[in-house]
């Protein structure tokens, strides 16, 4: 989660240390329904919020995680924005917040996740970072594999910017697996070297160490036997779990 949203980065930091394991912790801020209707992330102006994200990115992540008033920076720190917009596009709350973004990407260099609801308005959003001098290469538009739509699909990637397919463990018995479709298409397309895989399961019925399935190895055991069994090769596979998001979650060069 990013800002004031159960964020913990002291936590982070423990489970990265005790795993062995690196975290790339996130600043920004989520949907407007995780705050309440006074919060600092509607009263402030965009760049004052960009202000909050950048001292996360470059000094510290606070560990009260600006719940306020005070601020504890840590020596931990952020290496992505984490951003969301409603479905359709960005509402003007969010729009704010995607401004405080660009402004913080500009001087940072900093990658840019946001959360596409329900998997649309990917567009949108893409745009609407670029008229604030976001380079979509450096963006990264999560849950999009929600709409199966190879069209679609096809048109955000020709903007540059990458797709982060995390739905692969939710298809039911029976019925075919959206992701794998487009994972196909986008292959046949020549855009392979722009999505990244992720694993949309945080609530612990998804989790084996509470009973639950598929669990966190799930790309990388069972999913990643499905990709072979549908004849995605090594080097394809490997891309997407090392070398695309490496490219991902670089920072930009900032002049």
């Amino acid at each position: 989660m990013p800002a004031d949203a159960g964020r913990d980065v002291l936590l982070l930091a423990e489970i990265a240390t005790r795993a062995g394991i690196h975290v790339v912790a996130s600043t920004g801020l989520h949907h407007a329904r995780y705050y309440d209707d006074r919060h600092w992330s509607i009263r402030l102006a965009p760049h004052e919020i960009a202000d909050l994200f950048v001292a996360d990115i470059e000094v510290g992540i606070d560990a009260l995680d600006y719940g306020g008033p005070v601020v504890r920076r840590t020596p931990h720190r952020a290496g992505v924005m984490k951003i969301a917009a409603s479905e359709g596009g960005p509402s003007p709350r969010d729009a704010r917040v995607f401004e405080a973004a660009a402004i913080a990407h500009r001087q940072t260099g900093c990658p840019i996740l946001t959360h596409c609801e329900h998997g649309a308005g990917a567009l949108e959003q893409v745009a609407l970072l670029e008229d604030r001098g976001v380079d979509p290469s450096h963006v990264i538009l999560s849950h999009v594999d929600k709409v199966v739509d190879p069209g679609y699909h096809r048109e955000i990637l020709s903007t540059g910017a990458f797709v982060e397919y995390d739905q692969a463990f939710r298809w039911k018995d029976g019925q075919a697996n959206g992701t794998l479709t487009l994972l196909e298409a986008v292959l046949t397309d020549g855009y392979g070297d722009q999505v990244v895989l992720g694993h949309d399961a945080t609530r612990q019925g998804y989790w084996t160490a509470y009973g639950g399935s598929p669990g966190m190895g799930y790309l990388l055991g069972p999913f990643s036997e499905t990709m072979r069994e549908r004849r995605f090769d090594s080097a394809t596979i490997e891309a997407f779990f090392v070398a695309n998001p490496a490219r991902a979650y670089a920072f930009a060069e900032v002049a």
